[in-house]
């Protein structure tokens, strides 16, 4: 019976763990990698032009890390109020979709922010709209559609992780 919860648990922290350590790399390689190709150009145009980048550094963080230490705490404050195996292998199943459509989403921001970079310091005379809309092979349709699941499957898998975990915590508080 303790089983299941704990696999669960085991499964949450490993991930953000793993998580921590691309933190650190994501904000190594931001800083690198933006200082390769902006050097020359004024700060402001450094921070414009690294925006997105940047931006994938604090989301990994808060998407990794803290949501899913976080999930870790409530699992544990849930796991003697309900006998039922099932509900933690259901939160094991959600939280499986909630680390695909997380990592997804990073990885779109991870391609926007250093794409962004790179035909920056390639066309400099290009505006940030004008290479933004070269991104995704200039596709919006399939940009809209890559955000639009990514987003769409950790969202409503956290949501539902959480009504399940706030179903439970209901149950606990009653007692």
């Amino acid at each position: 019976m303790d089983q299941e919860w704990k696999s669960l648990l085991v499964r949450i922290i490993r991930f953000a763990i793993i998580m921590l350590i691309v933190v650190l790399i994501v904000g190594l390689f931001y800083r690198e990698y933006s200082r390769k190709f902006l050097f020359k150009y004024p700060m402001t145009t450094q921070t414009s032009v690294g925006h997105h980048l940047s931006l994938a550094h604090g989301h990994t963080a808060l998407l990794g890390t803290i949501i899913p230490f976080f999930l870790a705490f409530l699992i544990f404050i849930i796991k003697g109020s309900d006998r039922d195996n099932e509900i933690f292998r259901t939160l094991k199943k959600v939280f499986g979709f909630y680390i695909i459509g997380a990592l997804a989403s990073l990885f779109l921001l991870y391609y926007k922010g250093s794409a962004i970079i790179y035909l920056f310091q390639r066309s400099p005379e290009l505006s940030l709209e004008a290479i933004d809309k070269t991104l995704f092979f200039g596709n919006e349709l399939l940009r809209l559609l890559l955000y639009f699941l990514s987003h769409t499957i950790f969202g409503v898998s956290l949501v539902y992780f959480l009504g399940m975990v706030f179903i439970r915590l209901k149950k606990i508080t009653v007692q």
